[in-house]
């Protein structure tokens, strides 16, 4: 099959199929609070099947779809100073929930993923900003995989790859598409996450955003409310 037969058949899919990035961040954020209470509540059993069944099988398919809406918000936001100032308060507002729910208490040697977003956006504003520049660009992305592994971000550098990754996807499906199926291999059922990113259809659907931007960090201090017996 070539590329304009895969392409065809691509959007024959979406129109048939289709989804709204609504149904796309329900499905993250399902993902999301699954890999979550594997993590938190069952910890103790990570040799289990369970365990191993809802983080790489059901869980790993939140943040390539996180991925992916950086790269389309980057390219659909008109304000991407906006954009990237509302990822980094997330992060901040984030941490400490994150830090308690999942180590315990405040741990600075792991961030939670909205730095990985925060960094990975300000990646893309680079390589856009600099067309042309290449030794620019590649500074900006280098500069940007460094401090995901060395601030210890969650997915580190790995996870700066896949938004840059996502967003080649924006501009070449097939080439985008493979490169992200070798990539996201190595996160068990990662891959996955790319058949409801393919049949997304541009539209936004019913979706109220600060929901969304809060049920982050609103579901871990949940969950380390009951971890701790609050609501016994």
């Amino acid at each position: 099959m070539n590329k304009m037969k895969i392409l065809t058949t691509i959007e024959k899919m979406k129109s048939r199929f289709g989804i709204s990035g609504a149904v796309l961040k329900w499905i993250a954020m399902i993902s999301m609070f699954i890999d979550h209470y594997a993590l938190i509540f069952m910890n103790h059993a990570s040799d289990s099947a369970m365990y191993t069944f809802l983080r790489l099988g059901i869980g790993r398919l939140a943040f390539p779809i996180f991925a992916f809406f950086i790269a389309e918000g980057f390219v659909r936001t008109r304000n991407v100073k906006k954009y990237t100032l509302r990822l980094f308060l997330l992060a901040l507002i984030s941490e400490i929930p994150f830090d308690y729910a999942v180590f315990g208490g405040i741990y600075w040697q792991y961030q939670n993923i909205f730095f990985t977003l925060f960094t990975g956006l300000l990646v893309l504003w680079g390589v856009r900003n600099y067309e042309g520049k290449p030794i620019l660009q590649f500074m900006f992305i280098a500069l940007g995989l460094v401090a995901a592994e060395f601030l210890y971000f969650d997915y580190g550098a790995y996870g700066i790859t896949v938004i840059l990754f996502m967003h080649l996807l924006r501009k070449d499906r097939i080439i985008g598409g493979i490169a992200l199926i070798i990539l996201l291999f190595m996160q068990g059922a990662a891959p996955l996450a790319l058949i409801p990113i393919l049949l997304y259809n541009g539209t936004k659907g019913r979706q109220p955003k600060w929901l969304f931007y809060s049920m982050y960090p609103a579901h871990l201090a949940l969950y380390y409310l009951i971890k701790q017996g609050f609501f016994q």
